[in-house]
């Protein structure tokens, strides 16, 4: 599924800014603040496709009961 894909993606990126946060913590602030936002809004994007998932399977499910 192509959520799953960009779910991955997503997971992926917050990983890399996670570690570019970690790597200029007490280094460089400017950038650390940057790969902190970015983070963030990445965490909102995951907790988006995860809800749209979710969403889709229940409808499966409901769909699977009408169809019974």
């Amino acid at each position: 599924m192509i959520l799953e894909q960009n779910l991955r993606g997503e997971r992926c990126a917050i990983q890399r800014y996670q570690e570019i946060a970690e790597f200029t913590s007490g280094k460089d602030h400017s950038t650390y603040q940057m790969a902190v936002q970015i983070m963030n809004e990445e965490l909102e994007h995951e907790n988006d496709i995860e809800a749209w998932i979710n969403d889709l399977n229940r409808m499966k499910e409901e769909w699977k009961k009408l169809r019974m």
